[in-house]
């Protein structure tokens, strides 16, 4: 499987990325992970809506804030600056077209690339994610056309965390959030965590 680091890209220009790197997968072209740090963006799911966004899009412009309708299952979610966001771009035909199997890889990946640091990270199942103790430490959303799967798990690491308390994370009501520099036990590096986490998800995904 091929990992691609983008650096830090706009949304847009990432899922740009991510819909010719499926139309490459669904011809026969080799799968990939795509690495990303994203600019402060919010993404409405499928099953997101305006109560779950806290404030107007104008009201998140006002503080720097891109809001963004996602062809993705879930509800909102924030990305941006020391989050650590990868987009298994994968052929779920070679993995016995199981959807639900393979959000539980990527729950599985997070948890573990967590763990390597120190941190106990368990997967969420119901909800999905990944928590450490009740707080959520990494949301996924995902969508599969054809069966070749696009977005994927965004991992927090030093990002700041004030935003979530201006909307609904994942429609989540009181339920905190953390990241990982506040709860391993050793400094962890964005390149650390980004490492870790395409590790364990390149391992788990496998076909």
């Amino acid at each position: 499987m091929n990992v691609r680091d983008l650096g830090r890209l706009a949304y847009a220009d990432a899922l740009a990325v991510q819909c010719r790197c499926r139309d490459e997968v669904l011809s026969g072209g080799p799968e990939v992970l795509l690495l990303v740090e994203h600019p402060p963006v919010l993404t409405v799911g499928r099953s997101g809506g305006d109560d779950d966004l806290g404030l107007s899009i104008a009201g998140w412009a006002e503080r720097g804030v891109e809001v963004v309708v996602a062809d993705r299952g879930g509800r909102v979610t924030w990305h941006g600056p020391g989050q650590v966001v990868v987009y298994p771009i994968v052929d779920l035909r070679r993995r016995g077209r199981d959807v639900r199997a393979y959000v539980q890889a990527l729950e599985d990946a997070g948890a573990a690339a967590v763990g390597r640091f120190g941190a106990p990270g368990r997967p969420g199942r119901d909800p999905v994610g990944v928590f450490v103790g009740p707080a959520k430490i990494a949301s996924i959303g995902v969508s599969v056309s054809r069966w070749i799967t696009q977005h994927g798990i965004s991992l927090n690491v030093e990002n700041d965390l004030g935003v979530y308390g201006l909307f609904t994370p994942c429609g989540l009501i009181g339920v905190p959030v953390t990241r990982l520099s506040d709860v391993a036990p050793v400094a962890v590096s964005l390149d650390d965590a980004r490492g870790a986490l395409a590790e364990e998800l390149a391992a788990r995904l496998a076909p």
